[in-house]
């Protein structure tokens, strides 16, 4: 089973070279490239950087310069390199592979009618636009220019050859990539770029660890609104797991027929009746949604194959349509409030060990907990404990922020580093995965949820967190919803084995 991812990359591969994916002999294979983390995007002020139109990445961790494929290039910071016009430069653009070949400068006017004869017309209003084409003594590969293709200028310094940047592509529109020979346009890289980049750089030290660890946090809360709602649930029954099955509740969301590769993501069954998960699982309106409940994973069907255990292994899992969903008011698409609850079209059978709800913290006793009662599940079917993966959201909001992402990370949010050291192995998390304290009441241990993954990096970091709805913030909305009229030809109450004991 797999889930769409829920956010886009934010990583750079760093010395990513033809055919040098892998370079091994029979014994040893050598490290080639580098996949490093974006940690700040910095962009510069509209207003004191009119034309300045390059962006400064700051990397999570250093390039690694003991991979002979990676190396900085450098910056010309010395005068006589901007009165000097090269007779020809090296360009570096992205065609499957970072490719490299000659080409020449040319005047506007030469430009323009390259264009033309291209059928393009492009009005060179910027000062700083460079022209190049391919030197005609040397019949190239066809290389396509791309946002950010280097212009290069070789320079003999020290007896070898060094590499300058002189320009980058910034102005190149998608339209002109059948140009694979020219003309190709470029941003001249000048002395003021150079002083903004050293303005924001900061000198740093190599980490391998980004945990600010919150400790044994008490997390306080004001009792819910709608206590009427406690008569929905039985706290004799919910919340319970056992070895086999770890988190019942768990749900797998489908578009109309079960293809098991292709699902949204996931939701967690509050009672017979309703599931609440991410608002972005569900944002195709026009589909029809099927909910899976009951799978279980591997370790599961090893252990029915040797043991042929009835009580287990013959509890198949419950396919329920999708009757309504409810997003939340403020959710506009982006992970905000990104918050659904998900009303069945038929009642999910609960006597069974693989299908069970959560329980909902409802009442007062337990409305409050201790961040070291938190556990998360992971997409293994298996659950662990947050200990000091729970990162404030504070601390979260500064980190995400760094990436320009469209959300804000406040009181609504929870966030779990996956992966505490780059030693350590990841914890794999898909859309919808709960987060759960477990409490202990009169009638035993119970889990209870306390919110679900919506959002996170694209792959295991040991610095950005995976951030989770906090579903105590939005418990009065759900609970709202579950009083209303239900369409049915009885009362829910009447019908729910979730009573009030």
């Amino acid at each position: 089973m797999s889930f769409l991812p829920f956010l886009c990359r934010r990583i750079v591969v760093l010395g990513l070279q033809p055919h040098t994916l892998t370079n091994c002999t029979p014994s040893t294979c050598e490290q080639t490239h580098q996949l490093v983390e974006i940690k700040n995007i910095i962009l510069p002020s509209p207003i004191n950087n009119s034309r300045q139109m390059f962006a400064l990445l700051e990397f999570v961790e250093s390039a690694n310069l003991n991979i002979p494929y990676i190396r900085p290039i450098c910056l010309p910071f010395m005068d006589q390199l901007y009165k000097h016009v090269p007779s020809n430069m090296i360009m570096s653009s992205y065609y499957n592979n970072i490719l490299s070949k000659r080409i020449a400068l040319i005047d506007t006017p030469t430009c323009q009618q390259r264009f033309l004869v291209e059928r393009f017309y492009f009005e060179f209003n910027n000062l700083t636009v460079e022209c190049a084409v391919e030197e005609e003594m040397f019949r190239q590969m066809p290389l396509p220019a791309t946002l950010g293709s280097l212009l290069q200028m070789p320079v003999r310094y020290g007896g070898k050859t060094q590499y300058f940047l002189y320009a980058i592509n910034t102005v190149y529109p998608a339209s002109f990539d059948f140009l694979v020979f020219g003309p190709y346009l470029f941003t001249r890289f000048e002395m003021d770029n150079i002083e903004w980049i050293l303005e924001n750089m900061e000198e740093k030290v190599r980490q391998t660890s980004f945990l600010t660890t919150t400790g044994n946090t008490r997390v306080n809360l004001k009792p819910v609104q709608h206590a009427s709602s406690q008569a929905l649930y039985d706290f004799n029954t919910c919340g319970e797991s056992s070895p086999s099955y770890l988190t019942p509740w768990t749900g797998g969301v489908y578009y109309d027929k079960l293809e098991f590769e292709g699902g949204t993501g996931l939701v967690t069954l509050i009672n017979e009746w309703y599931a609440v998960g991410p608002a972005s699982c569900f944002d195709n309106s026009s589909a029809q949604f099927i909910i899976v409940f009951g799978f279980f994973g591997k370790a599961i069907e090893i252990e029915c194959d040797m043991t042929n255990n009835t009580e287990l292994c013959n509890v198949p899992p419950q396919s329920v349509t999708v009757q309504k969903v409810f997003n939340h008011p403020l959710y506009n698409g982006t992970r905000n409030h990104d918050i659904a609850l998900v009303k069945l079209a038929t009642r999910v059978d609960t006597s069974r060990p693989n299908v069970k709800p959560i329980c909902l913290p409802i009442t007062d006793a337990i409305r409050s907990y201790d961040v070291s009662n938190l556990v998360m599940r992971k997409s293994s079917f298996e659950l662990t404990k947050v200990d000091d993966r729970y990162v404030d959201t504070e601390e979260c909001q500064k980190r995400w922020q760094g990436l320009k992402v469209r959300f804000a990370v406040d009181e609504s949010k929870h966030c779990v580093i996956q992966q505490r050291t780059m030693e350590e192995t990841c914890i794999t998390i898909n859309a919808g995965d709960s987060l759960q304290s477990l409490q202990t009441m009169a009638s035993g241990d119970r889990h209870f949820l306390r919110g679900f993954a919506t959002a996170r990096p694209s792959h295991c970091s040991i610095y950005y967190p995976v951030v989770y709805t906090n579903t105590d913030t939005y418990l009065d909305w759900i609970l709202k919803i579950m009083e209303q009229p239900a369409d049915l030809p009885f009362d829910l109450r009447d019908k729910l084995i979730f009573n009030k004991k």
